[in-house]
């Protein structure tokens, strides 16, 4: 069978190939739609064309065959956020200020290149199977249609979370996408796959295929999907019209220089990843070994289509043939996230040069490894570098962006980390982000490795290891008070939040009435059931800060928990002014608007709420309910029929259903029974 699958894929890219001839001169004329597919985690040399030799990738292989593959590009930083951010603006994480996931939000003045193509009258559509990308980002900007909402939810309803889907499910709502466009309107499609990212989890064959390597059975499993993708594409419209471009967000370090996974260091392992094109204007079986990155993505797009080139942006029209090139690739996540310092580097071809309290310099060509520092053997080189990378990073500062912080509630807190990433933290003094004075992170492995194990433990559950992680974590660094609020944080979610309120007595008093203690205090009190206290201990934060937007967020959910309904809806029409595409707030918004007899104001915000979620299940439900309460019975049926649809066969459907039954059959006895 798989013979089979794989002949026919080849059958489908030798059509495509033929198809890279355009008929004119003007290769732009002959793109009529742009796949843009973003495998995160993928680290190049997991790939077949990229010398893995294992068979992870047969079906990407043969794509590069038919186009263009670049050897050497960089990506910006090693999280999912600033590097999908980069890679869909063509600005450097200092520049568009997305430095660590769930940091903040996509500034408005940032213009992406789904805004350009919709500008230029493209059909615009992404498909993200995480909610690390999720659209509270705003990393959905100039997409029509945006889909992060086909993964399960936490607990119903719940706040948006770090969930994710399989590769499986990706390809098929792609392939509706698709199918719901028209082969005469040019159409730009972002798929993301988060298949390669930790906790691995591969279909059984994949995981037995590879010796137990579940990483490389997780490449495999989307290279199908991959493949299931570009046949769908090739037979459903002409194989001369799709730009194919594969690539990743960042690699995977699978222990090379002491990291387990991603996120912190700044080694080839992580930096250096796939990219591929195919299609109209991309010269076949050609290979690039000039340095080049994430960031020129969008410039290249541009100029293969013919539109205006941008001088703002980091990036460039790739290949230039400019084999000197070096490119800066950035880590907060030990500023941000630990209060340690932040890493910056410089790479191309031959040399990496790193940026830290104790800074490292490698030659690539002859330490591929990036085992010897030299450092303090070639001074002069190093500090070279060091002067071109300061210098190249103060411009991307000084063209910065502001962005807007978010909100993290705790269900995304313990699934953020069940990712293997730490959150960003309310407890640090903000530094300057050129400010070196902190901890080495190389200094901090053992601590990395600790919360890497609390990470895994988070994902399997496991909250008695994870504690024993986050404790020993805390031996190595006993300062650091980011992983003190971890550890408060986790004898809550293990049941034992009165020991944690009892422990507030060893704490010195401006550590507890800090913002972070008394957050997490407020969930605390949550737990133990006692939400109207947790209300008005946040409403302490509120006074220091009205506009506290993590604070607001949990202080409306307490006041909903307490049922003090006026005082709820106020906070959460507080909050829908402050966060407008919030979904949590919309629907509790609509819903405590139902309950007051305001139904035309709740289906309002729910209308609202669709408007930017359309695939928001528990929004069509609760619009159905509403429009029923308001007598428009078809159009409550229609929204109900929806919220079915996408919620699943494994759903339970017995009240929506029962709903729908009554509405057509006896309406007028259901909204009398309703009032």
């Amino acid at each position: 069978m798989r013979c089979l699958l794989r002949a026919l894929f080849v059958g489908a890219i030798a059509l495509l190939a033929a198809g890279c001839r355009p008929a004119s001169d003007d290769p732009a004329s002959a793109i009529q739609r742009i796949v843009l597919i973003s495998i995160d985690t993928l680290r190049a040399d997991a790939l077949g064309c990229y010398g893995n030799p294992h068979g992870t990738s047969p079906y990407i292989d043969e794509l590069a065959a038919q186009g263009t593959r670049f050897a050497n590009c960089i990506a910006p930083a090693p999280m999912t956020l600033p590097s999908h951010a980069s890679m869909l603006t063509g600005l450097h994480p200092l520049q568009h200020g997305l430095l660590i996931n769930m940091q903040g939000k996509l500034p408005a003045s940032v213009v992406t290149l789904a805004e350009r193509l919709k500008a230029l009258g493209w059909r615009t559509g992404a498909v993200v199977s995480s909610a690390v990308l999720h659209r509270r980002f705003d990393l959905d900007q100039g997409f029509d249609e945006y889909r992060d909402d086909f993964y399960p939810a936490v607990a119903g309803f719940d706040e948006p979370s770090v969930q994710r889907t399989n590769a499986r499910a990706t390809t098929s709502v792609a392939v509706d996408w698709l199918n719901r466009g028209s082969a005469d309107q040019k159409e730009f499609l972002f798929v993301h796959y988060i298949d390669a990212h930790s906790p691995y989890d591969p279909p059984p064959d994949l995981a037995r295929r590879f010796d137990g390597d579940l990483y490389l059975g997780e490449i495999a499993f989307v290279d199908r999907q991959v493949a299931r993708l570009v046949d769908h594409v090739v037979r459903r419209f002409s194989p001369a019209g799709t730009l194919w471009i594969v690539t990743s967000d960042h690699g995977e370090a699978l222990g090379e220089h002491g990291e387990a996974t991603h996120g912190t260091f700044l080694y080839d392992e992580v930096v250096r990843v796939p990219l591929i094109f195919a299609g109209p204007g991309v010269p076949r079986g050609l290979v690039v070994t000039e340095p080049v990155g994430l960031v020129d993505l969008v410039p290249t797009l541009l100029a293969l289509i013919g539109a205006e080139p941008d001088a703002s942006l980091a990036g460039r029209a790739v290949p230039a043939g400019d084999d000197q090139r070096t490119l800066i690739s950035t880590s907060y996540i030990g500023q941000l996230g630990f209060g340690w310092s932040p890493l910056w580097s410089l790479g191309g071809n031959d040399e990496r040069f790193i940026l830290s309290p104790d800074p490292e310099y490698y030659r690539i060509d002859v330490d591929p490894d990036e085992a010897d520092n030299l450092f303090g053997q070639e001074p002069g080189r190093a500090g070279a570098l060091e002067a071109a990378l300061r210098e190249r990073a103060a411009e991307y500062l000084e063209a910065s962006h502001d962005s807007e912080r978010i909100a993290l509630g705790e269900v995304s807190r313990l699934q953020l980390a069940a990712l293997g990433y730490a959150e960003p933290s309310s407890s640090i003094t903000p530094a300057a982000l050129d400010d070196f004075s902190g901890k080495n992170p190389r200094e901090m492995q053992a601590v990395i490795a600790r919360m890497s194990e609390y990470s895994n433990a988070i994902a399997r559950g496991d909250l008695e290891t994870a504690s024993h992680a986050i404790e020993e974590a805390l031996r190595i660094n006993p300062e650091n008070q980011v992983l003190a609020e971890s550890r408060g944080r986790l004898l809550i979610e293990r049941g034992r939040a009165d020991e944690f309120l009892a422990g507030g007595a060893r704490l010195q008093p401006e550590i507890w009435e800090s913002r972070a203690y008394v957050l997490l205090r407020a969930h605390a009190l949550r737990n133990l059931e006692r939400p109207s206290e947790a209300a008005d201990l946040l409403q302490r934060n509120l006074v220091r800060d009205a506009d506290d937007l993590e604070t607001l967020t949990d202080f409306a959910a307490a006041l909903l928990l307490a049922e003090r309904n006026t005082e709820a809806l106020a906070a959460y029409e507080r909050l829908v002014t402050h966060d407008p595409r919030s979904t949590v707030a919309r629907i509790n918004l609509a819903n405590l608007l139902t309950k007051a007899g305001h139904h035309d104001l709740a289906a309002s915000h729910l209308e609202t709420l669709l408007a930017f979620a359309a695939g928001d299940a528990k929004g069509h439900n609760n619009l159905g309910i509403v429009y029923a309460k308001l007598g428009r019975f078809d159009e409550a049926i229609t929204h109900l029929e929806r919220s079915l649809e996408l919620l699943g066969p494994g759903a339970d459907s017995s009240i929506p259903l029962q709903m729908i039954e009554a509405l057509r059959n006896a309406p007028t006895i259901y909204l009398e029974n309703e009032n």
